[in-house]
């Protein structure tokens, strides 16, 4: 199959916009917690796209559980790690995706790896053993778990997502904002505090970044 400029350029604005979001993410987390932050930022998503893509039928229950793993867990635990580790450090930690997610369709989807693809994981978490035991990040190993163990929910999710049938992309996002929302900043209510002087106080970097 020959590569147009078209497929080119969709593979690549994938990573440049995930890129993009963890730059901005992580300027949010300056001026909120990372619940109330991500919390926002699903409800604003939900409130745009809810009403151009209808619930899926017989779905909803799926995706609440989808929101709940693959969104709410997932980046509770990535963002309060994103919050202690550099950016650039962070994105590493979460290339850990990649090989996670093969190796949860190889024991949930019986996906089969093959010795190539199994190589290619074991040097990538060679890799992220190699950066996680640099001195400087000897004080930052919480932050490095809690983002891996993110990384690690991310993968169980997208198994998840996988064996859903008949629902789109942009359903699925719409329909995950709206469950993940409000779970999201329910759980800040419990774990994280000062919500009204946060928004009172935060600035046009803080807006932008949730928006």
């Amino acid at each position: 199959m020959r590569l147009t400029l078209r497929d080119i350029g969709l593979a690549l604005s994938v990573p440049i916009i995930w890129g993009m979001g963890i730059t901005f993410a992580k300027a949010g987390l300056d001026e909120f917690p990372p619940l109330f932050l991500m919390g926002m930022r699903f409800c604003i998503s939900a409130a745009l796209l809810c009403w151009l893509f209808p619930p899926p039928a017989g779905q909803l229950r799926a995706i609440f559980i989808v929101a709940l793993v693959s969104a709410t867990i997932q980046y509770g635990l990535t963002f309060y790690g994103l919050a202690g580790l550099d950016a650039s450090t962070a994105v590493l930690f979460m290339q850990l995706e990649v090989p996670f997610t093969a190796a949860c369709a190889a024991i949930f989807l019986n996906d089969k790896l093959g010795w190539k693809r199994a190589c290619g994981m074991l040097v990538a978490f060679l890799g992220i053993g190699l950066i996680a035991g640099a001195p400087s990040l000897r004080t930052q190993l919480f932050p490095a778990f809690l983002v891996v163990a993110g990384v690690f929910t991310w993968a169980i999710g997208q198994v998840m997502i996988k064996k859903m049938i008949n629902i789109t992309g942009f359903h699925l996002i719409a329909w995950v904002s709206v469950f993940a929302g409000p779970q999201m900043l329910a759980s800040s209510l419990i774990l994280e505090s000062d919500h009204f002087s946060l928004l009172k106080n935060a600035t046009l970097i803080g807006w932008g970044s949730v928006i």
